[in-house]
Formats: C-alpha cells, structure tokens, sequence
C-alpha cells in the first residue's frame, strides 16, 4: 500500500509583524512615547520591542555617521526568528561564495599558471 508523505502544517502563528514593529517603534523613538505604554496598545511582547527599538538606534546611529544628511529616519531592521541551524550570517556566507567560486575557477583549470 502507497502512503502519501506527511506534510507539516504550523499550528500557531510565531512572532510579530514587522509592520506592526514598525509603527511601535516609530511611537517610542520619534513620539517618545514610554516602551510599555505602546507594546500594552500594540499588543506585543515589551521585551520584544524593546529589542527592535535597540537595533533601530543602532542602525540609525551607524547611518549618522556615515551619512551627511541631518534629519535621522528610521531604518528598517529584520526582526523576529532567524533561519534553523543557520550557522554562518548572510555576509559571510556571500563573501565564502565568492572566494570558493574563485578558487574553483583557479584550481579546476588544466593550466594552473593562471593562479599563481
């Protein structure tokens, strides 16, 4: 008998829309609205927002830096879970990209003179 493979189906839906961490951030860091008076109205964890918050400053603060204009905007941050068993972050796992494609160009050729 032929059994069809299971599929897995979520049964609760995790974290927090990053639109809605958006807005409540937008009310804390330009409103200065105090951290638990906007998670109680937007109904999200205090901790949780207080963590986005944290990495808005920091981004807004490394654009300052970086950046001639005056006027500070909120930077869009990712929030909530990061991939399972994601071992390397996304720069280095590009930069590791590019350096294997690399060395299989220069080491994969008949004539290694080209590399060296």
């Amino acid at each position: 008998m032929l059994q069809m493979p299971r599929t897995y189906k979520r049964k609760t839906s995790r974290g927090t829309p990053p639109d809605v961490l958006e807005c409540a951030a937008a009310d804390v860091l330009q409103k200065q609205q105090s951290l638990r008076s906007v998670a109680l109205v937007y109904s999200i964890d205090k901790m949780t927002l207080h963590r986005y918050c944290k990495q808005v400053k920091a981004a807004m603060t490394d654009d300052e830096s970086n950046s001639t204009t005056t006027t500070p905007t909120l930077r869009k941050v990712a929030s909530g879970y990061n991939k399972p068993r994601q071992v390397l972050s996304h720069v280095v796992e590009s930069d590791l990209v590019t350096y294997l494609v690399e060395a299989a160009k220069c080491f994969l050729q008949n004539n290694l003179a080209v590399c060296c």
